[in-house]
C-alpha cells in the first residue's frame, strides 16, 4: 500500500470505513514523530480546537511554549512526511 499523500488524505469526519482507516493510520504516523508534549500541544490545538492559553493550562507550561512547541511539531511533521507538504 502506497502512502496517501496531503491530497488523498480523506477527511477526519469521513463515513466510508475505508477512508476513516487510511485517515486514523495517518493520525498514527504523524503522531508518532512527535514527543509526548509536542503530541498534547497539537492535539488540543489542531485536533480540539483549544487555545494557546487553555493549551498552556493544560500541560502546565507556559503559553510561548505552547507556540515554540506547535511550531516545532509541524517543522518536524514536514521533514518526516515531505510527500504531504503542500508544495
Amino acid at each position: 500500500m502506497t502512502q496517501p499523500t496531503i491530497d488523498a488524505l480523506p477527511d477526519s469526519r469521513a463515513t466510508d470505513a475505508e477512508a476513516r482507516l487510511i485517515y486514523l493510520q495517518a493520525t498514527e504516523r504523524v503522531l508518532a514523530v512527535l514527543n509526548p508534549k509536542q503530541r498534547a500541544v497539537l492535539t488540543l490545538v489542531e485536533g480540539m480546537d483549544a487555545n494557546y492559553e487553555e493549551t498552556a493550562a493544560s500541560i502546565g507550561v507556559s503559553v510561548s511554549a505552547v507556540k515554540s512547541m506547535l511550531w516545532r511539531s509541524r517543522e518536524k511533521i514536514a521533514k518526516s512526511f515531505p510527500e504531504w507538504t503542500e508544495r
